[in-house]
């Protein structure tokens, strides 16, 4: 498995316990983007252990969708989604100014660049 320390600026800092926290008591929200299950599990499961507040969707719509209604401190997005690839989304988001990590099987310079 692996181990997930995120970092945020100003807002955010670290409880006695190492786990990032927010302001006010509330948890740090993650959006994953992840069309295939096991690995959205996966990414789930390490980050609600670190502490992290995720959800989870499955295609780019959904993410579209979900993000007109709620508020996500950082998202992990997957390149290749049904419906809605993770560019066209990253188009979406962008003018959010909500973090993105890419998360892509893709290994070319180009499509590395186009995130």
């Amino acid at each position: 498995l692996f181990n997930v320390q995120i970092h945020f600026r100003y807002k955010y800092m670290l409880n006695k316990h190492q786990r990032v926290v927010k302001g006010a008591g509330s948890m740090i929200r993650i959006l994953v983007v992840e069309d295939e299950k096991a690995i959205s599990d996966l990414i789930r499961l390490n980050l609600m252990k670190a502490g992290y507040q995720c959800v989870c969707v499955y295609n780019g719509m959904k993410a579209a969708d979900l993000l007109e209604t709620e508020n996500f401190d950082l998202i992990i997005l997957d390149v290749m989604l049904p419906e809605l690839n993770g560019f066209e989304l990253m188009e979406y988001i962008r003018p959010m100014g909500i973090p993105v990590i890419f998360l892509t099987a893709k290994d070319s310079l180009k499509d590395g660049c186009r995130g």
